[in-house]
């Protein structure tokens, strides 16, 4: 990002700016998407553009750091040992309700690491849950056991997010912490072995 202002118009225009370019990422790919065709979007001149950013990529960057911001403090507000259906059901509803994670998630944007720093993210937390619950696992167990979970709970989410619906939520809900409890299991059998 270019500048640091915080006043309301900025604010105002980083913000009309971010919510074009989701626009336009539903009918075109980042790449084909030009800073002149954003400005004329979105109602703005270039010189407002390059006051809050360098290019689109900036702009997407920005899109994807503010979300990744979103998904840790609502990650960060729970113990991962005690994730249950109502935990993955208001997740899916932050889900539902963005409209970064619908575009997002229908996109398969290149060099993009917004899936891998989740999954890091994800992996550090249980870590560190773990190790507040004096559950020690080797690193190598935790991880493989880490993504077979999570690469269920995120396939059950991303084939949710391409069509969601609120009445999918619960369904979808009980898998991802049926998966998780599971993993706890594993891991705290592992404790007393």
């Amino acid at each position: 990002m270019r500048t640091e202002k915080n006043d309301l118009r900025s604010l105002y225009s980083k913000g009309v700016i971010k919510r074009t370019l989701l626009k336009l990422l539903e009918h075109k790919p980042l790449n084909k998407i030009s800073v002149a065709e954003l400005c004329k979007e979105c109602r703005i001149n270039r010189g407002t553009f390059y006051n809050h950013f360098f290019d689109i990529n900036d702009v997407y960057e920005s899109v994807e750091s503010d979300f990744f911001g979103e998904i840790q403090r609502h990650l960060d507000s729970q113990n991962i040992l005690s994730l249950n259906a109502e935990f993955f059901s208001g997740l899916l509803r932050f889900f539902l309700d963005s409209p970064v994670m619908s575009r997002l998630s229908a996109m398969k944007l290149p060099n993009s690491d917004l899936i891998d720093r989740i999954h890091t993210m994800i992996l550090n937390k249980i870590a560190k849950d773990l190790g507040q619950e004096r559950v020690t696992a080797d690193k190598e167990k935790l991880d493989g056991l880490f993504g077979y979970v999570i690469g269920g709970c995120s396939y059950l989410i991303f084939r949710w997010a391409k069509t969601p619906s609120e009445r999918e939520i619960p369904a979808v809900a009980r898998q991802c912490a049926d998966y998780t409890a599971q993993l706890v299991s594993i891991l705290k059998r592992t404790k007393k072995g």
